[in-house]
């Protein structure tokens, strides 16, 4: 964990004395892309199901699992990180049944942060190569990108094998896989906190909507 950050770096570094420092100016914009993305569908999509559904505040869900979105940015991994997850969900009161189910399904086939990476990175590549996407290459994307997250496994660099799937659904040559792989070190380490964020809520929704068994019912 503490050596990541220099790990990133040296990966970025023969990138920089290939193509020149210039390369870096895209590459900051695709980052900045897909981490917003990132941010948005977790203010979006997962703090409003939490609270909503959950009967839980925010702001606590995403203060009692910064421990699991900590090791998770550091790691790439959301199966790595399924420990902490169950220890931080534990803390916000979902049960460890519920818990031991939900979490270990959702690190398998809940990828929303892949599938926004794969979009957002299609579209980009798109762009960059001047291809102009007809509402047809959209859809395409988009589906192609829900159906390869599905399948992704939940290690670092997971993706890679999938978005030429995303790539080839919109006609965009598969070569730019290699391009994006440069920094998918870089945005693995955001998608797999969105993905983490996901399993967690899903979690605390399920524990809300369970009917716990009265008077030693079943």
């Amino acid at each position: 964990m503490a050596v990541a950050p220099v790990g990133v770096f040296c990966m970025l570094t023969p990138v920089v004395v290939e193509n020149g420092p210039s390369v870096l100016g895209s590459y900051v914009v695709l980052v900045v892309l897909a981490y917003s993305c990132f941010l948005i569908h977790i203010l979006c999509v997962y703090s409003p199901l939490v609270y909503f559904l959950g009967g839980l505040s925010p702001l606590r869900f995403l203060k009692e699992m910064q421990p699991a979105l900590l090791f998770a940015f550091s790691s790439d991994s959301s199966v790595a990180t399924l420990p902490y997850s169950m220890k931080c969900t534990e803390k916000l009161g979902v049960d460890r049944s519920i818990g031991s189910f939900v979490l270990p399904l959702g690190a398998t086939i809940n990828m929303d942060g892949v599938a926004i990476y794969l979009g957002t990175t299609s579209v980009f590549m798109a762009t960059c190569c001047g291809i102009d996407l007809t509402i047809n290459q959209y859809l395409s994307i988009a589906f192609a990108a829900t159906v390869a997250s599905i399948g992704t496994p939940g290690i670092p660099g997971g993706s890679l094998a999938l978005m030429a799937m995303a790539f080839a659904s919109a006609g965009i040559p598969v070569e730019c896989v290699a391009v994006a792989a440069r920094i998918d070190r870089i945005i693995d380490m955001g998608r797999t906190v969105m993905s983490v964020t996901g399993d967690a809520s899903c979690a605390v929704v399920m524990q809300k909507s369970v009917i716990k068994p009265q008077n030693g019912q079943n």
